[in-house]
């Protein structure tokens, strides 16, 4: 069943070709067809053509229609607040578990006092600074390969809306892409590291 639309007058109205109206909305041509043809269309994508018109939803409709699309509306914001908030709680969950991780490694590391054998104390410090500087791209990987896309599903209304505050800093930064991380990275782990190893083979040797 088709839709009763009122696109199609208020682009005219305010002297719109559906080009024009396409390019302001940041939708396709043939999306701004089907809309005014009456086809059925996503909140986002009706949000978008009323922002470019600078009306409400409702007024996209005739008044019986309009009232239908205002409560889908509403349910859908409501919907949409509740998996952000849901979102955001299991997101601040891997920085909790990220943190533990952080102190369980300082632990770590302070625990290598008590080691009396010079040797293997020198081997074991250079072991764990090679882990705790390693850990990091590792987490962010899980984050953005594994955690986030496991939260993309589970709460669909959030995609391409909901940015944890690390990715607000670092959008999607995976850093082999980065002309500035890549570099670092390489040198790290093709000669800082096999240096340590080469260093902790030779004491342990000496």
């Amino acid at each position: 069943m088709k839709n009763k639309t009122t696109i199609a007058q208020l682009r005219k109205g305010q002297g719109l070709t559906q080009e024009a109206l396409a390019e302001k909305s940041g939708l396709s041509i043939r999306t701004i067809q089907r809309l005014e043809g009456g086809d059925d269309a996503s909140l986002e994508t009706l949000k978008s053509v009323a922002r470019a018109l600078d009306v409400e939803i409702i007024d996209l409709f005739e008044q019986d229609e309009g009232q239908n699309k205002n409560q889908e509306l509403e349910e859908y914001s409501q919907n949409f607040s509740k998996q952000m908030l849901q979102r955001e709680g299991e997101d601040k969950l891997f920085d909790i578990l990220k943190l533990l991780l952080f102190v369980l490694m300082l632990g770590l590391g302070a625990s290598l006092s008590f080691i009396n054998n010079n040797l293997l104390q020198i081997f074991s410090a250079l072991f764990w600074l090679f882990a705790f500087l390693a850990l990091w791209p590792l987490l962010k990987y899980i984050r953005l390969s594994l955690w986030q896309p496991r939260l993309d599903r589970k709460y669909p209304l959030t995609v391409g809306h909901y940015k944890s505050s690390k990715q607000a800093k670092s959008d999607k930064f995976l850093w082999w892409k980065d002309d500035i991380a890549r570099p670092i990275m390489l040198i790290f782990w093709g000669i800082i590291t096999p240096l340590i190893w080469t260093l902790a083979y030779v004491f342990h040797l000496f």
